[in-house]
């Protein structure tokens, strides 16, 4: 069995990442490059933090992929029973790139 080392550096700049040990992807401080473990090492994604709110200082960032897509609702109930029209348009989720609790 041979084990494969990556070496973990910004694929863009060069630059050492930082890890913990369960990230899955990684931010380079230096360039704000987006990076993730593909079949050939490590490749380049669009990433983002997810930022505090404003006025609020991060304790612990949290990494994250933001997605823009067309989503179409053909009707909604809402939690007091009564129904309301569906929707169509676009819209922006923010997909955790960490386990949530």
């Amino acid at each position: 069995m041979s084990v494969r080392l990556v070496p973990l550096d910004c694929p863009s700049c060069g630059s050492a990442l930082h890890a913990e040990p369960l990230d899955v992807l990684f931010l380079c401080d230096h360039c704000g490059i987006g990076a993730i473990l593909g079949d050939s090492g490590l490749e380049k994604i669009e990433a983002t933090g997810l930022l505090p709110a404003p006025g609020r200082r991060a304790e612990l960032w949290k990494p994250a992929w933001i997605v823009e897509a067309e989503v179409e609702v053909s009707a909604r109930v809402r939690a007091d029973g009564r129904a309301t029209e569906g929707s169509k348009g676009e819209r922006t989720f923010v997909i955790p790139a960490f386990e949530l609790g």
